[in-house]
Formats: structure tokens, sequence, C-alpha cells
């Protein structure tokens, strides 16, 4: 009994992990450059104050905010030029931003522009990106 019980429940792991989004594949960290935070009281910590995040799964990029940078505006834009996603965010009360983006491949530009703050980043969407 054991032994054929043993096979089934490998199959069934097995056909559960080729069937679930594995977050590796599905998410891609966006390096944020600073150009501008001169107005703002940063101490010299180890923690970046903006991090972005692109996840496919959920068709957005996440923007967090790990200081308070005033109300900033969120911007991508793709290869043609063209913005794809857009969103307003006030970083006193909001410290995460979700904004829906398109996932065809190419490359993509994150703008992030505030009175205090301002930086960019970038991100690729491979042909072969997927879960």
């Amino acid at each position: 009994m054991r032994k054929l019980l043993m096979p089934s429940i490998l199959s069934l792991l097995c056909l559960l992990f080729a069937i679930s989004p594995i977050s590796a594949y599905t998410e891609a960290e966006i390096a944020i450059i600073i150009h501008d935070q001169s107005q703002l009281e940063t101490d010299r910590s180890l923690i970046p104050t903006v991090e972005a995040t692109f996840h496919l799964d959920m068709q957005s990029v996440e923007v967090v905010f790990n200081e308070t940078v005033g109300t900033v505006s969120i911007a991508i834009v793709n290869d043609m030029g063209q913005t794809v996603g857009v969103a307003s965010c006030n970083t006193s009360f909001e410290g995460v931003k979700y904004v829906p983006v398109p996932t065809d491949a190419g490359d993509y530009t994150i703008y992030i522009n505030g009175v205090d703050y301002e930086g960019d980043g970038s991100y690729t969407i491979a042909d072969d990106f997927c879960f």
C-alpha cells in the first residue's frame, strides 16, 4: 500500500509545481537611479529610498517607498516612447503603489518625479519571460 501511495503523491506534487507560477521567473527587480533627493533629510541607510519590482503575474510594477518623499508621479514608458502606465502617490499615506502595465516583450523605463525626489529605472520583458 505504501509503495503505491508514494508514487501517486510524488506525481501530484510534480503536477502542482509544473502548473504553479514560480516567483523567480515571474518578477524582476528594477534598480532605481536617484537623480535628486536633495530636499530630503536622509540618513545613510542601506535600504534604498524607493524600490520597484515588475510582477508578470499581477501585470503591474510595485513601487515601495521606504522613506516619505512627498507626492510623486510615476510614469512607465515603453521603448517606443509611449506612456503605458501612470499613477500618483502621496508617500505620506501610501508606502506602496501598484501601477498596472502591459506584459508585452520590450524595454520599459519607470520615472518617479516629485518636488523632493527624482529617480528612474528600467527593465526588460524578454520574449520568453513566462510563468
